[in-house]
């Protein structure tokens, strides 16, 4: 567990952030509440590979 995210972090929590702010592996809202926001960014974080860069979409 992330210090930053103890007292906010239930299992159920990383799950129902990204139910709510996702839709088909897109971002739809930023989350206004820090906990939220840190656990949408470390998801996208993850998905990224070091290295690669990758093209912008227009």
């Amino acid at each position: 567990m992330r210090p930053v995210l103890a007292g906010f972090y239930t299992e159920q929590h990383p799950r129902e952030v990204l139910r709510s702010c996702t839709s088909g592996g897109r971002i739809t809202a930023m989350p206004v509440r820090r906990p939220d926001r840190l656990v949408l960014l470390d998801h996208v974080a993850r998905a990224l590979e070091p290295g690669v860069r990758y093209p912008s979409r227009s």
